[in-house]
């Protein structure tokens, strides 16, 4: 073999051993990810820090970014597609990179609200993501210090606190309070609030059910219930 074709399958060794080197140490281009949240609109207290639950008909907003390479992806001339309920609702049709949008969520408490955007060609490759948003029941709290220690004769004050309410303040919903199942007015300037006095002559270790039932006024549907019952002490 002549010095020529032995310079020849050295440097073609080398160059074989590079490249395999090189497709070990280099990195693989970490695929397209989805970074996507929404948001519902549902009536909490302010001083509430968690994740704020939609009932039925609330309002949610989804929004939704392609991180590539570290970096947001630019989606304004790509087709993006929004199921919901596996129920095509926007397309390319209504304008390219449509990364947000609201609606009015379609299920009922204990159900979830399935959200699927699909982008169907993205640098050659489709790319699909489904959030899930669990859907709540409107709630009604009771808060008030006898409710754990009972109640005394006299005046015991009670509030009661919605959550997950389709509205976007407490006075479009009413408050029914009932004690043994008698009306029990609240006697406050919020209806929320309840005074609740108990007869003198009421014996120690008798129970009163104390139970309230929110109405949201705007939608004779939506309510939400909580009782508890309280023993008189000392």
């Amino acid at each position: 073999i002549s010095s020529s074709r032995l310079s020849f399958y050295g440097v073609f060794a080398i160059f074989v051993l590079v490249t395999c080197y090189l497709l070990l140490v280099t990195p693989a281009q970490a695929a397209p990810q989805f970074l996507a949240s929404w948001k519902a609109d549902s009536y909490v207290p302010s001083w509430y820090q968690g994740k704020i639950l939609p009932s039925r008909g609330t309002p949610v907003t989804v929004s939704f970014e392609v991180i590539n390479s570290g970096q947001k992806a630019d989606l304004s001339g790509t087709a993006v597609r929004w199921y919901i309920n596996n129920k095509l609702v926007k397309n390319e049709t209504n304008g390219f990179g449509i990364q947000s949008i609201s609606f009015n969520i379609p299920d009922y408490g204990g159900q979830e609200t399935e959200v699927r955007i699909a982008i169907p060609n993205y640098r050659g490759s489709e790319l699909n993501h489904i959030l899930r948003i669990p859907v709540k029941n409107p709630e009604a709290v009771l808060d008030g210090k006898f409710i754990a220690k009972g109640v005394k004769a006299g005046s015991n004050a009670f509030e009661a606190i919605p959550f997950f309410f389709n509205v976007k303040d407490a006075s479009d919903l009413g408050f029914d309070w009932t004690a043994n199942g008698q009306e029990a007015k609240a006697d406050t300037p919020t209806p929320w609030n309840l005074n609740l006095n108990v007869d003198e002559n009421a014996g120690e270790g008798f129970f009163i059910n104390l139970r309230v039932v929110v109405r949201n006024f705007l939608d004779q549907l939506e309510f939400g219930s909580k009782e508890v019952q309280l023993q008189v002490g000392q």
